[in-house]
Parts: structure tokens; sequence; C-alpha cells
């Protein structure tokens, strides 16, 4: 599957047959593979012998003895120091080559398990665990470019594919469903549209929003009773039609003729849609009523000049 760092990768567009093992972490720096560089060699020969010669001269010449001691004591120092500092950056490099595979196996298992919640249309848990998702490869992808070094390039090139790829997949379904951000949703309609029929979601939460702005404008206009009363029966027209298509979307068997009630009640939903577009524009353009009596004013002002 898509992440599969324990064998070698399945994927479509031309990424099969990466060999993307990480069983144990391969670091590529010269000090994983048991030689040092030449002048990182000839540094540590020089502070041992010069250690050793110092401590042979203290021995010699007893009146030099204590620092003597001191300088030779200096150099194994700095021989340690030198020695112990690319031990622990490898050993720190191969700990987060263990997690980013262990973090990868894990967005593996997820990726399996989003893949049979749509096989499943259990689109609200997809919708989350989607964006969960797209999180951990974000992740993944950062900490495989901060250890590309430690990485053969075959390893680290098939890791950035195959995550772009999982994410433009992610992202092609949740668009395609009309996913928002769901996460901790408290609309149950919603959650049932999503269930049942994510064709109409766009046409909700279109219907929603508009229904809202509506509310919010007639507030403040004179006769805002009337208005509001009217937009109530139609909203309520609207949720019958919808409550009544989930019904049938949830079983169809159940019903006579679900099909083409179905077609007639999306139609319809659609045409809402549209019918609130137009009530939306009507309340703006009632709010341009002072902006247009000055622009003819300043039109006529203007012409007059001329």
């Amino acid at each position: 599957m898509a992440l599969n760092l324990y064998g070698k990768i399945e994927s479509p567009s031309g990424l099969k047959g990466f060999p993307l093992s990480m069983k144990t972490p391969k670091v590529t720096d010269s000090t994983e593979q048991g030689f040092l560089p030449q002048k990182v060699k000839q540094r540590h020969v020089l502070l041992l012998s010069s250690s050793v010669a110092s401590l042979a001269f203290g021995l010699l010449i007893p009146h030099f003895f204590l620092p003597a001691l001191l300088f030779s004591l200096t150099c194994l120092g700095l021989l340690f120091l030198f020695t112990r500092k690319p031990s622990l950056f490898k050993a720190s490099s191969s700990r987060r080559l263990q997690d980013l595979k262990d973090n990868m196996y894990d967005c593996d298992q997820k990726i399996n398990r989003l893949e049979k919640l749509l096989d499943k249309k259990e689109y609200i848990q997809y919708g989350i665990l989607a964006y969960q998702i797209l999180s951990q490869l974000t992740t993944i992808q950062t900490e495989s470019e901060s250890l590309k070094s430690f990485m053969d390039a075959t390893i680290y090139k098939g890791i950035s594919q195959r995550v772009r790829h999982e994410q433009n997949k992610i992202k092609a379904s949740l668009d395609l469903l009309d996913i928002s951000r769901i996460t901790g949703s408290t609309d149950t309609v919603l959650q049932e549209i999503l269930k049942y029929a994510p064709e109409i979601t766009k046409i909700y939460q279109n219907i929603q929003s508009d229904h809202l702005e509506i509310l919010s404008k007639l507030k403040e206009s004179e006769n805002k009773t009337e208005l509001l009363a009217i937009h109530d029966i139609n909203m309520n027209r609207f949720r019958d039609i919808l409550l009544g298509y989930l019904k049938i979307k949830e079983a169809p068997k159940n019903y006579n003729r679900a099909e083409d009630r179905l077609i007639k009640a999306k139609a319809a939903m659609e045409q809402f849609d549209t019918d609130l577009d137009d009530t939306l524009k009507k309340l703006n353009e009632a709010e341009l009523g002072d902006f247009e009596i000055s622009l003819r004013m300043m039109e006529k002002k203007s012409y007059g000049q001329e």
C-alpha cells in the first residue's frame, strides 16, 4: 500500500517496485560505513601521538612531569570529544529514521482504513480521518526532507512521490464529495447527507449559508415580520423535501418510484438554492438605494459642468 516501508510499494503512476524497506535504518554518512575522512583520521592520530609524546617527555624529565601530564590529558579529552560527537550524531539520526519509519507505517494503516470507510460510504468518519492523514503526510514529508542525506536517494524519492500521490488522491476525494472541515460537526442533518446523499452536500451548504445571510438582512428591513414569515414557509418546504429525499436514499426499496422522486426532489432543491440567490441579490440591491440616488446626482452634476 501507499507508504509501506516493510516491502516493495505497489502503486500506479509508474512507482511500482521501489524498495522502501527501512527495517534497519541506513545512514549513508561516512561514519556509519566504518571509516573516517582522511583529515579526521589525521587529527585523531595527531592528538593521540601528542598525548603519548607529552607523557613520555614528562617521565624523562621529572621537572616537567606535571605540565606534560596536563597537556597529555587535554589531548586525550579532545580526542574523546571528537570521537564521541559523531557517535551521538549517528545515534540521533538512527532514532529519527526509526521514528520516521514508524510514522509511515502508522500512516499506511490509516490509509487502509480510509479506503474502507469510503467503500462503506461512511463519509463523516472519512472526512475526519482524511484530514488527520493529510497532516501526518505533511509531517512525513518534512522529516524525510530533513533526513534526506541519511537515506538512499531511491528511498527518499519514493517517499516523496508516494506522499504527493496520497495527498492528491485524498484531496481529490474530498473535493468530489464536497466535504469541508467537519471535525466535531454538530449538524445532524449534514451528517445524514454525508452518509446517504453526498451529492447534495453543496446544495445544502449553499442554502444554509444563504438562509443565515437572508435572516440577518431581513432583521433590518421595515416589514421584517411579513418577510420573515414568507421565508420561514419556504425554508420549511425545503426541509420537508430534504428529509423525504434522505429517507428514500436510505432505503429506496421501501418506496414507490424512488428514482423518479429523487430526481424531482433534487431539482426542486437546486431551484430553491437559485431562488435564495435571487432573493439575496434583491436585498443587496435594496441596500444600494442611497448609493444609486447619490450616484445619479453626481452624474447630473458632472454632465451639467460639461
